[in-house]
């Protein structure tokens, strides 16, 4: 069963609460094809600039599914900032957006 697009940004949002209280859901937006989306999270700590985290995937699945790869992939991408210098990554500010 292939979720609707406002069932991906719920899951997700649900996610970042539970993965850390700094994350946000920043869109949901569909990507190329019916079934691919991609969801955009805003980390945001108060001694950094935010950073983007971008996760794609497919909706071709049922809830607990997608639920389950959102949160591997976040994990993921949360191991990898860890890892690295957070004042070396790219921040896409926001507030420069209009």
């Amino acid at each position: 069963m292939r979720l609707k697009l406002p069932d991906v940004r719920r899951v997700a949002a649900d996610i970042a609460r539970q993965e850390d209280p700094a994350l946000q859901v920043f869109a949901a937006t569909n990507g190329e094809g019916a079934d691919y989306t991609e969801v955009v999270l805003r980390l945001h700590k108060p001694s950094t600039h935010p950073t983007h985290i971008v996760i794609g995937l497919r909706r071709d699945a049922d809830e607990s599914q997608v639920r389950r790869l959102l949160r591997d992939r976040l994990r993921d991408q949360l191991r990898n900032l860890s890892i690295n210098d957070p004042a070396s990554l790219f921040p896409i500010r926001t507030e420069d957006v209009t």
